[in-house]
């Protein structure tokens, strides 16, 4: 491509290109404001004041708790994490569908050599999950997790999750949603969704890569994947990516001060093509 020639870029399921504000976000954060938030010195405490704001502002872009979010190094360390409860329960049942993302399925497949029972909800012509195959699942074979993206990431097909969610409530079964491809084009509050475990990435709404985040409305559900420090209530331990976290945080506050224009945006771009 030449220098002077303009690209046009169609692959923003994949991945965003990050937007100024959060670029500078990101370079503040590693040039001058690059203190430990576990130090009990003042960059320490500078540090742990950056991680409360970018706590804020994503907690508020998917109307969670500030003390519901755990930071990842992205969606499918998020996903991973969701899935991680299973492996130490005693006699465990995973419901997903065929068309998870891969971070999804292949955790899956651990989980199943592991002794996991796995069950994969085949969808309707449409794309969706029908919340009767769910119901009839559950009655016949009751289960500790139903794992089951909002959007998927390459047909954009829409699923069910309120639906889907009051079935597992009913049926007393935690829920995971992989909401990347969701957060920043669908309102979402967590707090009033029947969902348990929200998943999402930085990079889908022009925040940095290897970034996510995992909302969470009991920690029992999880297990966690590493061992070390108390960071991130213990289920994401070792020092924060204190730079990703801040473009993160910037890239929500911005996604929801914006969040009708963008949307509306996007429903143009998708009417022309």
């Amino acid at each position: 491509m030449q220098a002077n020639s303009r690209e046009i870029y169609l692959d923003n399921n994949a991945t965003t290109q990050p937007i100024p504000e959060v670029v500078d976000r990101v370079v503040e954060l590693m040039t001058f404001r690059y203190g430990n938030p576990s130090s009990v010195h003042q960059r320490g405490a500078g540090g742990r004041k950056e991680l409360l704001r970018a706590r804020e502002h994503v907690a508020s872009l998917v109307g969670a708790l500030e003390e519901q979010v755990a930071f990842t190094s992205g969606g499918t360390e998020a996903n991973n994490l969701a899935l991680n409860g299973l492996a130490v329960m005693d006699s465990g049942h995973l419901i997903t569908t065929e068309t998870e993302h891969s971070s999804v399925l292949s955790k899956a497949g651990v989980l199943k050599r592991q002794g996991v029972r796995v069950t994969c909800l085949q969808v309707e012509g449409t794309g969706r999950v029908s919340p009767r195959a769910l119901e009839a699942e559950l009655l016949s074979a009751p289960a500790d997790l139903v794992s089951i993206h909002w959007v998927n990431n390459e047909t954009g097909v829409v699923q069910p999750v309120e639906n889907l969610g009051k079935i597992c409530r009913e049926n007393r079964v935690t829920f995971h949603v992989d909401a990347s491809q969701a957060v920043g084009k669908v309102p979402i509050e967590f707090r009033s969704l029947p969902v348990d475990i929200l998943t999402f990435s930085a990079h889908k709404i022009h925040g940095p890569q290897g970034v996510g985040a995992l909302c969470f409305k009991d920690i029992d559900h999880l297990a966690p994947l590493l061992f070390g420090g108390d960071q991130e209530r213990v289920m994401r331990p070792g020092t924060e990516n204190l730079p990703g976290i801040a473009g993160f945080g910037e890239a929500a506050f911005i996604r929801q001060r914006d969040f009708a224009s963008a949307v509306e945006h996007m429903k143009e771009l998708r009417d022309v093509f």
